[in-house]
C-alpha cells in the first residue's frame, strides 16, 4: 500500500482493535506515507454527535492522540 499514488489514503487494523490512516506521500512506485494520529473536526461537528452518541471521549478539547 505505501506504493500506491501520491495522496492516497487507507485505512488498516493493527493489534487487532486499533485503526490507523496513512497517506502515501511519495511519487507512484516510490515508498513513502505517513501515519495520521489524530483529527480535529471544523466542520460537520453536530452531525457526528448525532452519528455516534455513545462517542463521547473525543469531545473534550484538545484532543489527544495518545489515549
Amino acid at each position: 500500500m505505501i506504493f500506491g499514488p501520491p495522496g492516497h489514503a487507507y485505512v488498516y487494523l493493527i493489534y487487532g482493535m486499533y485503526e490507523c490512516l496513512n497517506l502515501v506521500t511519495e511519487a507512484d512506485g516510490q515508498p513513502g506515507c505517513v501515519l495520521i494520529r489524530a483529527l480535529e473536526p471544523v466542520a460537520g461537528v453536530e452531525l457526528m454527535r448525532r452519528r455516534r452518541p455513545g462517542a463521547h471521549r473525543w469531545m473534550s478539547w484538545p484532543p489527544d492522540p495518545a489515549n
